[in-house]
């Protein structure tokens, strides 16, 4: 095992460390309160289901949209009671009600996951607080790396979280580029409120803008995972232009109209198109 300098375990696959979370630890639920917990699309999918309500519901009014001049992109943080304690609203004496499809984070603490320098693999690392008496427990059970995961329902976040991260890893970003507020929204519709967007999809005209497989199509009806995959598809193609989703002919004709509308708005108003071609009449 190899330490940094906070303490934390650097953990391999084969990496075994012992940890137990339940009433006899010691201290059971101390962790569930004055914490920020990301959710992920993934999360919110599955919270909002297990609550039986929709994104739009759930977003209001157990979540935060934190707005700041940093922000690239749009993220959700899980809202706190208002007590003492900042505890979880999903957190009980009996540990936490929504136990089966609690968010991310709580699923993989101990174990944190970053990327490593060269963006090719995962770095886990064993984090070790004072506050947690779950590695001393004496209920403590044995795990490898591998093993916590398969153990904590981890590796079907895998998927849905690596199509989310060529969203937010996009080079647009790296590049300095930034989104409007327009499609800020469009990003936080299709990311997070999957409800609405399924709405966007299916009682516009949006479905006549693209080509999609008509299989597809019917799943996305029904299917909260296949419609968040098709959202992020449809992020990549609107927001930075990538060839992940197909616009029909209908649609490239009313995009070149609607740029010939503009040019011949900007030839009479005297303002230079893209080009800088046309100049103000005497």
């Amino acid at each position: 095992m190899t330490k940094d300098n906070s303490g934390n375990i650097r953990l391999e696959h084969d990496t075994s460390f012992n940890f137990a979370c339940n009433k006899g630890s010691g201290c059971f639920t101390e962790c569930c309160g004055d914490v920020l917990i990301f959710l992920s699309p993934y999360d919110i999918v599955r919270i909002k289901n297990k609550l039986g309500i929709p994104s739009y519901e759930f977003l209001e009014k157990y979540t935060i949209l934190p707005i700041h001049k940093e922000m690239v992109f749009p993220i959700r943080i899980l809202k706190m009671n208002d007590d003492e304690k900042k505890r979880c609203p999903f957190v009980t004496d009996n540990g936490c009600s929504i136990y089966d499809d609690r968010p991310w984070p709580c699923r993989m603490y101990p174990v944190t996951e970053d990327a490593a320098s060269d963006g090719a693999q995962k770095v886990y690392q064993l984090i070790r607080e004072d506050r947690c008496k779950g590695h001393n427990s004496a209920n403590c059970g044995a795990f490898t790396l591998g093993q916590w995961l398969d153990n904590q329902g981890l590796r079907e976040y895998a998927e849905i979280n690596d199509l989310f991260q060529k969203v937010t890893n996009s080079k647009f970003f790296d590049a300095g580029g930034t989104l409007n507020e327009q499609k800020m929204h469009m990003f936080h519709t299709a990311a997070y409120d999957i409800d609405r967007f399924r709405m966007f999809v299916f009682e516009t005209k949006f479905l006549k803008m693209y080509v999609i497989d008509e299989d597809r199509i019917e799943k996305m009806k029904s299917d909260d995972m296949e419609l968040l995959r098709f959202a992020f598809d449809w992020l990549r193609f609107s927001l930075f232009g990538e060839d992940t989703v197909k616009p029909s002919e209908e649609a490239v004709r009313e995009f070149k109209q609607g740029a010939a509308d503009d040019d011949e708005a900007k030839r009479k108003a005297g303002l230079p198109d893209d080009r800088g071609w046309h100049k103000k009449e005497d």
